[in-house]
């Protein structure tokens, strides 16, 4: 019973030391992502007000949908906001009352994805499992191959090489008035 109780222990034990690192790890990166450092979020209505009033110095549009918006205050105020995939940002703005001799005053810049990460969000996914289906049909292909050949011998035995040297034949008298034989 003793080594019973001392295995709940080290049990015990290594769940705690896991927990330990855990917390520690989770508190280092939590270090790491303050929220402090985020641009606030506005809508689209926010952000057509600012142009407005002539206070935006530049527009980011990044991955399609994301805005980064620099303002012209003497901190530099990053910002952020999403819109629509499928509408552009001038006719966007348009619809919120901008007009045009407004946007112009605001520098636009586009920044498309970039290689990496066209291939991660577009391609991977399709190659991932087609490369894990692959992988598993190569495994139970790998695992059936010999059976076939090893299906239609059934009772044959296999061969066994006899070398003459050796000296421990069993004969009919070695075994004659045994009960076993």
């Amino acid at each position: 019973m003793p080594k019973k109780n001392a295995d709940s222990k080290n049990i015990l034990r290594n769940f705690l030391g896991f927990l330990f690192v855990f917390i520690l790890f989770a508190s280092i990166l939590s270090l790491y992502n303050s929220p402090f450092d985020e641009p606030q979020e506005i809508g689209i209505s926010e952000l057509a007000t600012h142009i407005r009033k002539g206070e935006v110095k530049q527009i980011t549009v990044t991955e399609g949908t994301a805005l980064t918006i620099i303002l012209n205050d003497e901190a530099g105020t990053v910002l952020r906001s999403q819109k629509e995939g499928s509408e552009s940002l001038p006719t966007l703005l348009a619809n919120y009352g901008v007009s045009p001799s407004e946007l112009q005053k605001t520098a636009i810049s586009v920044e498309g994805q970039s290689g990496w990460k066209f291939f991660l969000v577009n391609i991977l996914p399709v190659i991932l499992p087609a490369l894990f289906i692959v992988l598993f049909l190569w495994v139970m292909l790998r695992q059936v191959q010999g059976t076939n050949n090893r299906a239609m011998m059934f009772g044959q035995t296999r061969t066994q090489a006899v070398d003459p040297a050796k000296k421990n034949k069993t004969t009919f008298a070695d075994v004659a008035g045994a009960r076993e034989a």
